[in-house]
Formats: C-alpha cells, sequence, structure tokens
C-alpha cells in the first residue's frame, strides 16, 4: 500500500519541484503512467465489471510501455552507451498482466512474501537435523508441531468407525447404492 502511494505521488512532487530540471522532465510521464498502472494493479479483487477492469489494464500498460519506449529512444539519442529500459525482461513480463490477472485474480493476491518467509523455519529445521534424510527429518518436525497446535487449539479428531462399529454403538447405517 505504501508503495503504491509513493508511485502516485512521484509525478506530482516532480511535476511540482522539478518541473524545470532537465533530468527530470523527461521522466514525469513515465511516472504519470506508472502511477496509473499501478492504482489499476493494486487492488485485492474486483466484484463487478472485470472486461472493462482488464481493458483498462491493457491500456494503461499499452500507455506505460509507449512512453518508456519514448524515454528510452531520447535517452539513446544522447547517450550511446544507454541501456533501454524496454528491452528489460520485466518490461516484456508486464505485457502479459491481462493474462495473468484472467487467470489468477488481481496481482495484489501473487505475493510469495509468506512462503519465502518461510523458508527460514525448513532452513532451521534442516539446520538442527542429522542431515541424512532432512525431507522426512523436517516432515515430521512440522507433523509434531501441527500435532501440538491441534491439541493445544482443543481440537478433536473425528475417527471414522466401520458399519459393524457403528451398529455396535447404535449408529443407523444405510448401505450405499451404486
Amino acid at each position: 500500500r505504501d508503495y503504491k502511494t509513493l508511485l502516485q505521488l512521484i509525478p506530482i512532487i516532480i511535476m511540482k519541484d522539478f518541473s524545470q530540471d532537465p533530468i527530470f522532465k523527461p521522466m514525469k510521464d513515465i511516472f504519470v503512467k506508472l502511477g496509473i498502472l499501478c492504482s489499476l494493479l493494486f487492488v485485492r479483487r474486483v466484484s463487478s465489471g472485470v472486461n472493462s477492469y482488464l481493458f483498462e489494464v491493457k491500456k494503461a500498460v499499452d500507455e506505460f510501455l509507449k512512453v518508456l519506449h519514448l524515454y528510452d529512444t531520447q535517452q539513446k539519442r544522447l547517450n550511446t552507451n544507454y541501456t533501454p529500459y524496454i528491452t528489460k525482461p520485466k518490461a516484456h513480463i508486464i505485457t502479459h498482466i491481462v493474462q495473468d490477472i484472467q487467470r489468477f485474480g488481481p496481482p495484489l493476491n501473487f505475493e510469495t512474501e509468506k512462503g519465502e518467509q518461510f523458508n527460514k523455519y525448513i532452513r532451521g529445521h534442516i539446520l538442527h537435523s542429522n542431515k541424512i534424510n532432512p525431507s522426512r527429518d523436517v516432515g515430521l518436525k512440522f507433523g509434531k508441531q501441527y500435532m501440538l497446535a491441534h491439541i493445544l487449539q482443543a481440537g478433536t479428531q473425528i475417527r471414522h468407525l466401520s458399519r459393524t462399529e457403528a451398529e455396535r454403538k447404535g449408529f443407523r447405517t444405510t448401505a450405499a447404492r451404486i
């Protein structure tokens, strides 16, 4: 959320404080288009108008890449050693964002930080294992922790009874029809 706010404020700051600066002037359009794109991407869900949302995202991506390309061509004319941003892999990946949204939902749901933070615990368990079979050791350790948490949270375990056990306890059973 802070990143979204920052990206939306940067164009205002550039226009207000650096409007005459020759370094920031060409970047103004890039940050304006990036702010528009990020305001569309930083949503948790789209409840209605999905097709119009996807159309707006596609339009924002195209406009952002267009101004980025213009910036790159201007910079390439000024500096022959300049490496264009438009040739970077992320500039290509963002062209697929509409398909990713159709497949996986809004990009805020793409987050991987929680899974990456979990690696710390896996590494810790491997460090304290005998390293002969670390996968098994980590699995057993997490299994024991899960069972302990289940017991401490007053969890119950449902045991499926066989038909004869259920009838012995007085439960009526019916045969399954095929």
